[in-house]
């Protein structure tokens, strides 16, 4: 064989070995792109029920520092004050709805509010959170880029109980699937949907339990939660940072519930979980 001919086919060889080469590492960046999209890509509001309190004051000024590390979360505090004379005003990150703080209907009204409010700011996901809980939009938008939702949140609940003062006062909507108010995830498309047949959501029930009613009535979609292992319900360990960083350290939790009879003490254990976020682990007290 001429030496020629043997260059030629070496020559050859290694073309189709660089074609495949680019080939494969195309499909591999094809694929990457849509399995592992940008988390940064998707926008959130977060929705924070709130109200005037003395508890409650400080967990806003703790977790309005913290979720203003998220560049792609726009949160904003909603909370209702009688004297205000129009229907509501928006000071920096609170929205001041002209009404009075009841447990029902006021929660579900000043909600509603709330989002017709929010309904044409740009965002793929509403979050309609609490002031107590602390949510990591980090790992929430890494589980949202492979797990999209609709309607659901951080965790399931089905209404197997009597609730007088929430409205549940029989058996009428026992066996009810619906987002624990702690966190409940809308798309914008759902959302939309939502406040287009507001009139149909029943006043009389407490909030969360008032849209599980509503979702399964009206809106064609199926309930999703993020899973369980994701989320924390924080005992009350009396403000005790070892045994707080114990709980959390190493886990991979997005949502931090913090519900104690003494709200003090809510107080002090969110500031250490934040810190722990947050990578200040120094400035807590051990």
């Amino acid at each position: 064989m001429k030496k020629s001919t043997i260059l030629t086919s070496i020559l050859l060889s290694i073309f189709v070995l660089l074609l495949l080469f680019v080939i494969g590492f195309i499909f591999y960046i094809r694929k990457k792109q849509i399995y592992e999209p940008l988390t940064n890509d998707i926008l959130f509001v977060n929705l924070v029920l709130y109200s005037s309190d003395e508890q409650y004051d400080k967990m806003y000024e703790l977790t309005r520092n913290y979720y203003k590390k998220f560049k792609n979360v726009r949160t904003i505090y909603y909370k209702y004050n009688e004297n205000l004379t129009s229907e509501y005003i928006i000071k920096d990150d609170v929205l001041v709805i002209r009404g009075k703080e009841t447990y029902v209907p006021g929660i579900l009204e000043k909600t509603l509010m709330a989002f017709d409010f929010i309904k044409n700011y740009e965002f793929d996901y509403l979050v309609r959170s609490n002031i107590s809980t602390i949510i990591n939009f980090d790992l929430l938008s890494e589980y949202l880029a492979t797990n999209p939702i609709e309607y659901g949140g951080s965790l399931k609940m089905v209404l197997q109980w009597l609730d007088e003062p929430g409205g549940i006062v029989d058996e009428t909507y026992w066996g009810t699937e619906y987002a624990s108010g702690t966190s409940i995830i809308f798309s914008k498309s759902t959302l939309t949907d939502l406040l287009n047949y507001k009139d149909n959501i029943k006043k009389n029930l407490i909030d969360d339990v008032a849209i599980g009613v509503f979702a399964k009535e009206y809106l064609d979609v199926e309930p999703k939660y993020v899973p369980e292992s994701r989320f924390i319900s924080l005992p009350d360990e009396n403000g005790d940072a070892t045994k707080i960083i114990d709980l959390i350290k190493d886990k991979d939790y997005i949502f931090y519930r913090n519900r104690q009879p003494d709200r003090a003490t809510d107080v002090a254990q969110m500031k250490i979980i934040i810190e722990y976020l947050q990578g200040n682990t120094n400035s807590i007290s051990i």
